[in-house]
């Protein structure tokens, strides 16, 4: 949602990308919020590319539009990523790790943030996270995350809102699954706004709180 704008770049930079990839993959675009063009535009640009399928849904919020998509994944594999701020080169690393972790979640840790207001917003954030859920991690939010399908199974998220990053880390460390860290720099959004400032974040910290008392 509001991507249409940097939809076809990217498109073409994952299919150009996994056009040899050895193993089969899926990409699942799901598109949530107000229409605004981006359904029809996917389904031009990927015309019979079998890689790819497009899903929209019909309310709002991160965590719906992941669950959503992992919700008609078909891999052994399940990664989920925000299409604005993944560059594929670090996708494809990720994966690389993943294959050879099968028992293991595999994420994204941001090493470089856009500007000091979002650096500061992110190790709050993160520091209140560390000490509510006791899980070594400094950027709970990074993705790409790759899951093994039958962790994935196992974590039954649930979060619809901006917390299923939180969720699954927390169910990760409770469950005492391995969880390996891959730093990434490439963190410039490739379109759109971000929806994450003051009053959201603010609002975030205080659903951390929430979410340590209804985690199950």
């Amino acid at each position: 949602y509001k991507q249409v704008d940097h939809l076809q770049s990217m498109i073409k930079k994952y299919q150009l990308a996994f056009r040899n990839y050895r193993d089969s993959v899926e990409i699942i675009l799901v598109i949530n919020g107000p229409e605004d063009g981006s359904y029809a535009l996917i389904k031009k640009i990927i015309q019979n590319d079998q890689k790819f399928v497009v899903k929209r849904i019909a309310g709002a919020g991160w965590g719906l539009g992941v669950l959503e998509g992992l919700k008609i994944a078909k891999g052994s594999f399940l990664c989920f990523t925000n299409s604005a701020r993944t560059d594929v080169s670090d996708l494809l690393r990720i994966l690389a790790y993943a294959k050879v972790n099968d028992q293991t979640v595999v994420k994204a840790t941001r090493m470089v943030r856009e500007s000091w207001l979002r650096r500061l917003g992110s190790v709050i954030y993160n520091f209140e996270y560390r000490l509510l859920f006791n899980a070594p991690v400094w950027d709970v939010n990074g993705t790409p995350k790759v899951l093994p399908k039958k962790i994935y199974q196992e974590l039954k998220l649930k979060d619809v809102g901006n917390l299923i990053d939180a969720e699954c880390i927390a169910k990760c460390f409770a469950k005492n699954i391995p969880v390996l860290e891959v730093p990434i720099k490439s963190t410039q959004r490739l379109g759109g706004k971000s929806t994450t400032w003051i009053i959201p974040a603010i609002h975030m910290y205080i659903d951390l709180i929430k979410l340590k008392k209804n985690l199950w």
